[in-house]
């Protein structure tokens, strides 16, 4: 998926929902990534059916009680987007695209919020208000946002047809869980039906400089990274300054690579 490194067993979860049973997880002995073997071998249509009653039991709502923090979360992602494009750090000079946006949640709040507006892409989603994956600009995007979709992608075909999404000059912006060691721990938290991928803090800097970004910035409310390639010292010195603001302004984790907030 990220590295090379040999993949072995690692813990198994009895889901006994959605038509999961056992799921059995594996993970990467030199850079620490979890991956579900289920879900990997599993059939497409079997994993379009998991998907859809998953993502049906909370979406067009404004509650997941699998995550009390969404649409909050939501908010100061929407907050933070139009902070960094005040900022300069994002231009709208090319146009936005929500990757695997779900109902499109968050690209409502920025247009409803802040008038900015950002196209809808997911793959289960269909509508005038959403483009088809054949529509989709390889290379042309100022901002690729993916939130809560990296851990649902267990091939790294479609992991790098979302960063091909982004322009030379371009930032993508990443949600998803990342740690200094996923536990083996049937219990956790995160470990939900359509969750099939876990990256730890070096598997996500391998896939970072594979990338070749150069930069990174993490908001610690938001659970919200923006990646960069180009204009290190004037990111670094924007973020310098907006980190002096007052306190209700947005406060930014900057590093030279990618920054492991989670240790």
């Amino acid at each position: 998926m990220v590295c090379a490194g040999q993949m072995g067993p690692y813990f198994t979860k009895k889901f006994n929902i959605y038509g999961l049973d056992d799921v059995e997880y594996w993970h990467c002995l030199h850079c620490g990534l979890v991956m579900s073997k289920t879900h990997k071998v599993m059939g497409k249509k079997s994993w379009n059916v998991l998907n859809k009653k998953y993502h049906q039991s909370y979406q067009g709502t404004e509650n997941d009680p699998n995550d009390p923090r969404w649409i909050l979360r939501l908010n100061e992602q929407a907050e933070v987007i139009a902070d960094l494009k005040t900022l300069g750090l994002i231009t709208n000079a090319e146009p936005w695209v929500d990757y695997g946006c779900g109902d499109g949640k968050l690209s409502d709040l920025l247009l409803a919020n802040y008038g900015i507006e950002v196209s809808k892409y997911d793959k289960n989603k269909h509508g005038s208000d959403y483009l088809s994956k054949v529509s989709l600009l390889k290379g042309k995007y100022g901002l690729v946002i993916s939130t809560s979709v990296f851990e649902h992608i267990s091939n790294a075909d479609e992991l790098g047809f979302i960063n091909k999404l982004v322009s030379e000059s371009g930032v993508l912006a990443v949600h998803t869980f990342v740690g200094d060691m996923i536990q083996p721990d049937p219990n956790w938290f995160y470990l939900l039906p359509t969750h099939c991928t876990f990256f730890t803090n070096k598997s996500m800097q391998m896939l970072f400089d594979i990338w070749e970004y150069q930069v990174s910035l993490y908001h610690v409310n938001s659970r919200l990274w923006f990646w960069f390639k180009n204009d290190v010292e004037k990111i670094e010195e924007t973020i310098r300054n907006a980190n002096n603001r007052e306190k209700k302004k947005p406060h930014y984790h900057f590093k030279r690579g990618f920054v492991d907030y989670w240790k």
